[in-house]
């Protein structure tokens, strides 16, 4: 799933919500789940079955840097981001599996200003 980031919509010191949730499906095998922002990974939750979400928070510290915190479950990441928001941003949340038989759906994708 995708979505988009209008210019300038975070501001120069606001930022957004970044919320996703789907399922890992079939066979045992990992399965991976991986978010990115602007093109760029910014976060990675990977299982062998059952659901998973996503919460990340962008918050611009200037409209050419970014803090990012990555939440999936009980983890918690902290990372620098050097995107420019003043351009417009993709938002996309994309499955990886290892066979043909495994599935990794995404239920939802949503994206609020904080």
């Amino acid at each position: 799933k995708t979505t988009s980031i209008p210019p300038s919509y975070m501001l120069n010191h606001g930022g957004i919500r970044i919320k996703a949730s789907g399922d890992f499906l079939n066979a045992n095998n990992v399965k991976t789940a991986q978010l990115f922002f602007g093109g760029a990974p910014i976060g990675t939750v990977s299982g062998s079955s059952g659901s998973w979400n996503i919460e990340c928070d962008v918050i611009n510290n200037t409209y050419n840097t970014q803090s990012v915190i990555f939440r999936s479950g009980n983890n918690v990441t902290f990372s620098n981001g050097t995107f420019d928001t003043s351009s417009v941003m993709a938002v996309q949340i994309l499955g990886y599996v290892a066979h043909s038989g495994d599935y990794t759906r995404c239920y939802s994708l949503s994206v609020e200003r904080i």
